[in-house]
């Protein structure tokens, strides 16, 4: 995608915890897990989780409120 910026990814030496299968684990090293993209006079922020999954972790709400009030740019 044209314009786009990787602000967080998954580093090659990372350890997943949990169950995770052998096929994605070989694919998840160096991925995208947000990033931001400027349109027009906008930011948009793209998350491949939702961090206010059944509003569980505090953390989420955090990450949350950072990417509408105050996108990287």
């Amino acid at each position: 995608i044209k314009g786009l910026s990787n602000v967080v990814y998954v580093d090659e030496k990372a350890k997943p915890l949990g169950f995770i299968g052998q096929r994605l684990k070989a694919k998840m090293k160096g991925s995208l897990s947000f990033a931001t993209q400027n349109i027009r006079r906008g930011t948009v922020v793209y998350m491949i989780d939702n961090p206010l999954f059944r509003g569980f972790w505090y953390q989420g709400k955090l990450l949350m409120s950072n990417a509408v009030f105050m996108p990287i740019r």
